[in-house]
């Protein structure tokens, strides 16, 4: 069918309903999580990728309005210590669903788990009224080890930060559809790379750079 009407909400805000719509469909990824940081040589994991959830309503399910929230950037480690990456922000549409913000990296050889597992996601596949597709799925944030440290790579949602480990560092993952992930630093006093919006996870840092930081989230909303 004729879309009638597409909002795209960056920042935080409001999504008012159309006039004379019969169904919405809504996508919503969370931000990114930061990438850790060290202030020598060592394995440090950048953060995962801000969760991808997708539904879809009946109009008149829906209030005339529904407040939106969007996640806010997980913070990379601070320099000047062994600093783990702050968890991005989660994004929601009204009380329908969230978006869950992706996890920090962390010092030492530790994977910054996805942030939902499987299970939640069949369970979480029966909150709407009519249908949905209900997909959690985001990258997962990079430690060093066998996969060279490069961030875990994702369709919808945010990817995962690289890893750093003694004398190299690994890129970010890719998204399709949301943002990358940023590269890891092993260059003294740089940062890591930054996560990419929507949801791509900040890379980590063994030089006393600083974590790379998680893109923000996203929702955007077709009606029709």
């Amino acid at each position: 069918p004729s879309v009638s009407d597409y909002q795209e909400f960056l920042t935080s805000g409001t999504w008012t309903k159309p006039a004379g719509v019969n169904f919405v469909y809504v996508e919503s990824i969370g931000a990114g999580g930061g990438g850790g940081n060290a202030t020598g040589n060592g394995d440090v994991g950048g953060g995962s990728g801000g969760e991808y959830v997708a539904s879809i309503f009946e109009a008149s399910s829906l209030s005339s309005t529904e407040t939106i929230t969007i996640g806010a950037s997980g913070s990379g480690g601070a320099n000047g210590g062994a600093n783990d990456g702050s968890v991005g922000g989660n994004s929601t549409f009204g009380s329908h669903f969230t978006s869950i913000g992706g996890n920090g990296g962390a010092f030492g050889n530790v994977v910054a788990t996805i942030p939902r597992s499987r299970v939640a996601e069949i369970l979480a596949s029966n909150v709407v009224s009519l249908t949905a597709t209900i997909s959690p799925q985001s990258g997962y944030g990079a430690s060093t080890g066998p996969s060279g440290g490069i961030g875990g790579n994702t369709i919808y949602g945010g990817a995962g930060g690289g890893g750093v480990q003694t004398g190299s560092s690994s890129a970010g993952g890719t998204s399709e559809f949301g943002g990358d992930g940023g590269a890891g630093s092993h260059v003294s006093a740089t940062k890591a790379g930054n996560g990419s919006v929507p949801g791509g996870a900040g890379g980590g840092s063994n030089s006393n750079g600083g974590g790379g930081d998680g893109g923000a989230g996203r929702i955007r909303v077709w009606s029709w």
